[in-house]
């Protein structure tokens, strides 16, 4: 059980230095811990609030009340569902984004800075597809039909690149204000109508359905993946290349895109402790060597060309959903 609190809870009183708290992609982000009256309390100065682990329930207290730190409530909830799921090495995660198309999923996966983000919201736009997430996807293995994969996306935030605002036009009237993606889309129009949008060379926070809603589609749930496509730019090139990739080529390739690589010996997180879940070591391995073998799995590289080119984005989009 997870609880909200705006308001003060006893004080730490005994110090256990920083504790690993949330598993990220390459690395658990620590924050410092104590002990008091029985329970952990985490405190986390990034979002102004402090979590303490009870034995039947975790509580969040946000000691600022500015919008931004709402976001340590998705923190918890996302570290306790993510370890949740991931626990009986069924799933897998990958740092990709997913499209929808009747119902099928078009996972574009890459590296931080492989253009995912950007490419997601061109193609989205063009042809008018569904969001399901971006960055962190969970792939789940169907127990009824084998060979087929279900895939939601894992609640972040979308950091928006300079770049990527100046190649799509996007993302101009979201309001200069703090922590835009902790708004809620009536607050964040409130707020519109009251500050000036941020500068063109600004990096832009948005939430996921911000992001949805600047590519003039709809948010989707979850659908049934259809193709895997592994990112690479090539700044020579003038249009885009799209070639298969099987075997153990196609497994080297996922498994650099493979979303929180954590070595062995890497402690649990406080959440997996208060939990009492552990992932087992060898369940990527064995995802990985799963999705290979049931879900297609191709090698796309774009050039600068795509974004600008309506044509080009058409012609990527019937390869990509006619695969489908």
């Amino acid at each position: 059980m997870i609880v909200a609190s705006p308001t003060a809870t006893p004080s730490p009183t005994d110090d256990l230095g920083p504790q690993p708290c949330f598993a990220l992609d390459q690395h658990v982000l620590e924050h410092p811990a104590s002990r008091s009256e029985g329970a952990l309390v985490v405190r986390d100065t990034q979002y102004g609030a402090r979590y303490f682990l009870g034995p039947d329930s975790v509580t969040v207290s946000r000691d600022d009340p500015a919008p931004r730190s709402r976001a340590a409530v998705m923190r918890v909830v996302r570290e306790l569902a993510t370890a949740r799921a991931l626990a009986d090495g069924s799933r897998l995660q990958l740092h990709a984004a997913a499209l929808e198309h009747e119902g099928k999923l078009i996972v574009l996966a890459g590296p931080k800075h492989s253009g995912k983000t950007t490419l997601a919201l061109r193609l989205a736009a063009c042809g008018r597809l569904a969001i399901v997430g971006n960055d962190r996807l969970l792939l789940t293995p169907s127990p009824a039909h084998p060979g087929a994969w279900a895939v939601r996306g894992i609640p972040t935030v979308v950091s928006v690149r300079p770049g990527t605002r100046a190649q799509l036009g996007m993302f101009d009237d979201i309001p200069a204000v703090p922590s835009p993606a902790h708004l809620t889309m009536a607050e964040l129009d409130a707020q519109a109508r009251q500050h000036a949008p941020y500068e063109p060379g600004a990096r832009v926070k948005v939430s996921l359905a911000q992001f949805a809603r600047a590519a003039g589609v709809p948010l989707a749930g979850d659908g049934t993946l259809s193709h895997v496509l592994i990112l690479a730019v090539d700044h020579d090139l003038d249009g885009f290349g799209i070639e298969p990739c099987r075997g153990v080529v196609a497994r080297a390739s996922l498994e650099t895109v493979r979303y929180g690589s954590r070595p062995d010996g890497t402690p649990r997180t406080v959440f997996e402790e208060w939990l009492g879940v552990t992932r087992p070591s060898h369940s990527d391995r064995l995802r990985l060597d799963d999705l290979v073998g049931s879900v297609p799995v191709s090698t796309l590289t774009v050039g600068p060309a795509v974004l600008r080119d309506d044509r080009l984005v058409g012609e990527l989009l019937a390869r990509v959903v006619d695969h489908g």
